[in-house]
């Protein structure tokens, strides 16, 4: 007999690190200025989930959960050196890099390339235990937010790194932060985002900051 098969549900991990970009104005969801928040925003569910996954990962409530101070302060700078450590082996030359620690994939300007071709000491072990113990804080703050039984990474978990540069020129869409979108109508496999901001607005970047698009067209943000 024929079964339906479930898809388990899956979670996008993003640590985006921002870096000098021009800037943008529009009305704040929430201030910069506030430094320790944690607000929850009831959204109407755009998408039918119900055959998607296990009932164990599903929610019946959608929404965005804005936290400060998830991570101390040395957690994210330790995840900077790694990813430092990481980007310093391709040649920066502006535009978005995203790098995943697992398996050692970088894209940039120049393309895809796996930095553990030939290198296998790109990262310690210390390295890996970090960053597995950034992602999986994130995927708990996930399912506490929406009371999940069950959740799954996704493959990859990745870091995007984006430099301001005026010599830089965009060679596809993809390459251009600023457009709209929703991760699970561009994979339909991801029905979770968790995202990392690793800067702080006005002191390490300018302009760059996360919105959201609301049912009337506002845009919202948070930075």
């Amino acid at each position: 007999l024929a079964e339906t098969m479930k898809i388990n549900c899956i979670l996008l991990v993003i640590c985006l690190w921002n870096a000098f970009f021009g800037a943008s104005y529009s009305a704040p969801l929430i201030s910069t200025a506030e430094t320790n928040t944690d607000r929850f925003e009831s959204v109407e569910c755009k998408a039918n989930l119900q055959n998607e996954g296990s009932a164990l990962c599903l929610t019946d409530t959608c929404g965005r959960r804005i936290v400060d101070n998830l991570f101390s302060a040395t957690d994210v700078e330790k995840l900077h050196a790694i990813v430092n450590k990481g980007m310093s082996y391709r040649e920066n030359k502006g535009g978005p890099t995203i790098l995943d620690i697992n398996t050692g994939y970088i894209r940039d300007s120049d393309g895809l390339a796996n930095l553990f071709v030939g290198n296998t000491a790109v990262f310690s072990d210390e390295d890996f235990a970090h960053y597995g113990r950034i992602i999986t804080t994130l995927k708990a703050a996930v399912a506490d937010t929406f009371k999940l039984k069950e959740l799954y990474f996704t493959a990859p978990t990745f870091i995007t790194r984006l430099d301001g540069n005026p010599a830089w020129q965009p060679k596809e869409m993809h390459d251009e932060y600023w457009h709209p979108h929703a991760d699970h109508n561009n994979t339909a496999h991801y029905h979770y985002s968790g995202l990392l901001y690793m800067s702080t607005y006005n002191e390490d970047f300018t302009g760059g900051k996360f919105k959201f698009i609301r049912p009337e067209f506002d845009l919202f943000e948070h930075s």
